[in-house]
């Protein structure tokens, strides 16, 4: 799987998509998180591979629309950390938590 493809998708998609919606593009980024972490969990992909794409995507679009909910720039910060059994549980849960929000394009904290 290539990942850098895949985040080049996902920030080409999400340039588009908070144009109309800026909820649809934090969640598409939440659910590329979403992705990436759960491939990880089944050793489909390696912890340094989904680093250089978090910090990819990350400061794409800090640089860029710089529209990012803060809780998904944390969770992309983590995944650019790298990804760890201790980590792993942290994101798990703050996805779990903002899967719950109703809306995600508030970009206060």
């Amino acid at each position: 799987m290539d990942l850098k493809e895949l985040a080049c998708d996902v920030l080409s998609a999400y340039s588009r998509l908070i144009e109309e919606n800026l909820d649809e593009g934090n969640r598409l980024v939440m659910h590329f998180v979403g992705l990436v972490t759960y491939l990880w969990r089944a050793k489909a992909v390696k912890t340094s591979e989904i680093s250089k794409v978090a910090s990819y995507l990350r400061k794409a679009i800090i640089e860029g629309p710089d529209m990012l909910n803060p809780y998904l720039v944390e969770l992309l910060g983590i995944l650019e950390e790298g990804l760890n059994e201790t980590n792993y549980a942290e994101l798990a849960e703050k996805l779990k938590m903002l899967e719950q929000e109703e809306r995600l394009d508030r970009l206060e904290v």
